[in-house]
């Protein structure tokens, strides 16, 4: 198959040797020449078209891949800071109603919040 570049030379080279002016019979020959010159053109332009869009396509997933990469990376790295940063934690930071139940929320959760049960309490008061 020839390209549109090599059909055109071939046309200059008959209009070239046409007689001015050319007669119907010596036109027709290239005026179907420059159909098939312009199909060849817009069929390697679709190509490339195609070409191009794959490739803008695969760059932008790589660059949505390595945002996304970086994003995680980010956060991993932060999160990997907090924890060697992190020494304990004081104990009313964990359970701050713990350090304030009253004997009403003893009775009512006393395995919840550690403290043995009010029956007990009691019979180890009397």
């Amino acid at each position: 198959m020839s390209t549109p570049a090599e059909l055109l030379a071939v046309l200059k080279d008959h209009l070239a040797r046409l007689p001015n002016p050319p007669s119907p019979d010596e036109v027709v020959p290239l005026l179907g020449l420059l159909k098939h010159i312009q199909y060849l053109s817009s069929q390697a332009l679709l190509a490339q078209a195609s070409a191009t869009a794959e490739v803008r396509t695969d760059v932008d997933r790589q660059g949505l891949e390595e945002s996304g990469l970086s994003y995680e990376k980010r956060r991993l790295e932060s999160e990997i800071a907090s924890c060697e940063a992190f020494e304990s934690v004081p104990p009313t930071a964990l359970w701050p109603w713990q350090l304030k139940a009253s004997s009403a929320d003893r009775q009512v959760f006393p395995i919840q919040i550690g403290i043995p049960d009010a029956a007990a309490g009691s019979a180890t008061a009397d």
